[in-house]
């Protein structure tokens, strides 16, 4: 809040998939895994007015961490690790960088699959570098059958990556991390890291 008006909001929930556990730390047995302490930071938003304020990005998500930390403590309990992505298409994560997260890398490649679908028929546009060779403009993405969609037409459309954001504050768990850390480096024109902004 700034002046009574809500400027920014911060959202945490628990980690999205059960796998993350495997591929980070591991983990097999799931089921029998306390996941307490765990989270992704699954949104984070500011106010168009206020995204130019430089660094209030990581100045707000850094006191949300100390406040999610401080949540658990008051509950005599421990918050484990905090994940986060940032989408490549637009972002690089220059606020997590900013925040002490450590750098893993881009997400593995993923893929979703496309049919050719009228616009009238709920068809959405792809532009021309997403269906290379293809006349057809409005397509539908596909959630199941894949495979015969792929055989029947259909196209292979690669899904935008993300920058992986891990900070672990358990020492156990940070020696045993399975992702290779990676040096981050801003790759987003006009992006800039103010690990110590002004705004308050």
């Amino acid at each position: 809040m700034h002046k009574n008006r809500l400027i920014a909001a911060c959202g945490f929930a628990g980690f999205p998939v059960a796998e993350l556990f495997k591929g980070i730390w591991g983990v097999q047995d799931f089921k029998n895994f306390d996941q307490t302490g765990f989270h992704e930071l699954s949104r984070l938003c500011i106010h168009p007015d206020y995204q130019k304020t430089k660094g209030l990005a990581s100045w707000f998500v850094s006191r949300c961490l100390k406040r999610l930390k401080a949540e658990y403590a008051s509950k005599k309990q421990r918050c484990k690790a905090v994940l986060s992505y940032a989408d490549d298409d637009k972002h690089s994560g220059v606020v997590y960088a900013a925040c002490n997260f450590k750098y893993y890398g881009l997400s593995a490649p993923k893929y979703n699959i496309w049919i050719p679908c009228p616009k009238e028929n709920g068809g959405k546009y792809l532009p021309e570098g997403k269906r290379p060779g293809r006349e057809e403009t409005h397509w539908k993405q596909m959630s199941r059958g894949w495979r015969e969609h792929l055989q029947n037409g259909g196209l292979k459309v690669p899904r935008g990556r993300k920058h992986r954001f891990l900070i672990v504050w358990d020492r156990g768990l940070s020696k045993n991390i399975r992702w290779p850390e990676q040096k981050w480096v801003n790759n987003k024109a006009g992006q800039t890291i103010d690990t110590h902004p002004s705004f308050k």
